[in-house]
């Protein structure tokens, strides 16, 4: 798409660039354009090639078409407008140990299920790590294997080590969030658990 800068030298707090754009609904492509200016703005990330973000573009576009606000307003809006809902949230976790058991478990299991041999066929098929859709944990580290990059035993335990900082990390974003209700995942009464967190929080 034809894409212009209209203001390089405004930049928000969280880095990104503002970027003028709309879409041709006939052919879907992104363009531009003197007209653009009266439908608000939408912002993707600053990089040198501004098509890298492209999925943020499309993204916030359909947003545009769909509702007619910015992402920038759909984001405030979230942050003022309270919730009709009184939601129950619920959330499964374990003793770390277990749960980096079984997450080194499930890389195994992954393997032996045919991992290897499925990233063998996109490799051929012309994927490579470069590539968004090949940042998957599991993906890109078996395309360092089979790019010589990588032993194999490296790359697998590569593969868990990611997984396991992910789990973390998705932990520590959930626990940011005081509505959610823990349980442990491997209690065997877990069932009860769950319906008796419901029962309590209903009143």
């Amino acid at each position: 798409g034809n894409i212009v800068l209209r203001d390089r030298q405004h930049l928000s707090q969280d880095g990104l660039i503002i970027v003028v754009l709309t879409m041709d609904s006939n052919s879907g492509t992104v363009v531009s354009g003197p007209d653009v200016i009266s439908r608000g703005f939408v912002y993707v990330r600053e990089s040198e090639n501004l098509m890298d973000d492209v999925k943020r573009v499309v993204r916030a576009l359909e947003l545009y078409e769909t509702t007619g606000l910015t992402l920038s307003e759909q984001n405030e809006n979230s942050k003022t407008e309270p919730s009709p809902y009184e939601p129950i949230m619920l959330a499964l976790n374990t003793e770390r140990e277990v749960l980096y058991e079984r997450i080194n478990l499930r890389v195994d299991i992954m393997l032996t299920s045919g991992l290897l041999d499925e990233i063998k066929t996109l490799k051929q098929m012309g994927f490579t790590k470069d590539m968004q859709s090949m940042q998957g944990i599991g993906y890109k580290e078996i395309l360092s294997y089979l790019d010589g990059e990588l032993g194999l035993d490296e790359a697998i335990e590569l593969v868990k080590k990611n997984s396991r900082n992910y789990a973390k990390r998705q932990l520590t974003w959930f626990k940011r969030d005081e509505r959610y209700k823990w349980l442990d995942c491997m209690a065997d009464d877990l069932t009860y658990q769950a319906e008796k967190t419901v029962e309590e929080a209903i009143g």
